[in-house]
């Protein structure tokens, strides 16, 4: 049940053993809620995780503008395109607007976003903070204080290069706006 990500694990004491999850919290813990399980005694899944994870280098990306996130989080739900490859054709011609669905993912991105920060102060885990915003308007910088963060030094400038572009169009920043102006009556 646990092979892979024992695996995973066991590459991390070797020379490039870094790697990397990008997980949301429920995702996060579901996983070791589920190794837990497997474990004698019983243990809360943070301390599972905690186990596993040894002494985890945190880069903690999060969004300042929460509304755009979460009419991207809807949309990508609708749609069922999590990412998109360049060349890829865009299929978002059948999604609806649902202020409802919206506030839904809004209030699954603030609860999350708690539950990290909870978990990081409540077993004192140091993270580097990454704002999307940020990383978009200048990435070279970013990446190069996140290398930093875990330990790896930058020898040059880098630029990320990235097989993904960006999803949001005139509908996300639209929607983002009607949420908005509801969201503020």
């Amino acid at each position: 049940k646990n092979k892979v990500l024992k695996a995973l694990m066991d590459c991390r004491y070797e020379t490039y053993g870094i790697f990397t999850v990008k997980a949301m919290w429920t995702a996060f813990s579901t996983l070791f809620s589920a190794l837990e399980e497997t474990q004698e005694g019983s243990n809360s899944f943070e301390t599972t995780a905690l186990q596993w994870l040894k002494s985890p280098l945190i880069l903690f990306i999060r969004r300042r503008d929460k509304f755009r996130q979460a009419v991207s989080f809807e949309i990508a739900k609708q749609s069922g395109i999590w990412r998109k490859l360049r060349g890829d054709k865009t299929r978002k011609s059948d999604l609806l607007y649902s202020y409802p669905r919206i506030l839904a993912c809004w209030d699954q991105i603030h609860k999350d976003e708690v539950s990290w920060l909870c978990f990081f102060k409540a077993y004192g885990l140091a993270y580097h903070e990454i704002w999307y915003e940020d990383l978009v308007a200048e990435p070279s910088k970013e990446i190069k204080q996140a290398l930093g963060h875990i330990g790896v030094e930058a020898k040059r400038e880098m630029l990320a290069e990235s097989r993904f572009v960006k999803q949001s169009d005139i509908r996300n920043r639209e929607w983002a706006e009607h949420f908005k102006t509801r969201r503020s009556m």
